[in-house]
């Protein structure tokens, strides 16, 4: 009969967090890739209310004065870059983080007041109003007879 040998706690560690790793790749892309059309950056979440459509862009990392967001026609475009130096003599052990630019564009509705448009930055999230137009607007229609 043969005896099965179990691995001892580090190799089966070892084996975990290369098989966490694999898994993470196959999902989100190789950990030194940059992002692609499979991991879109920025994260987006958006909303709609009465009055106004909302978006929010996760941007960890980047700076204001690296934005450029811009709306023409009915396409609003997000540009930017994000900058993540390792130390001075140091050297990479992983890198998860991507660095580099970005540039992101949505279709947005035709109804919205692109005069109206607001966009706020606090703790790396750019937080975008987009208020529809006044004839976009639900309203009351009185009845008459």
């Amino acid at each position: 009969m043969l005896a099965m040998r179990t691995p001892n706690r580090f190799v089966r560690s070892r084996s975990m967090w290369n098989e966490i790793d694999r898994l993470f790749e196959g999902v989100l892309g190789s950990p030194n890739a940059a992002p692609t059309s499979n991991t879109a950056f920025p994260a987006l979440r958006g909303w709609e209310t009465e009055d106004a459509f909302f978006l929010e862009a996760e941007l960890p990392g980047v700076r204001k004065e690296d934005l450029d967001l811009t709306l023409e026609g009915s396409r609003l475009t997000l540009k930017g870059a994000r900058h993540i130096d390792f130390p001075e003599d140091s050297g990479a052990v992983r890198r998860e983080r991507w660095s580099g630019e970005f540039e992101r564009s949505l279709q947005v509705p035709s109804n919205i007041d692109g005069d109206g448009l607001q966009a706020t930055f606090t703790g790396g999230v750019l937080q975008l109003t987009l208020p529809k137009a006044a004839s976009a607007r639900p309203r009351r229609i009185e009845i008459k007879g």
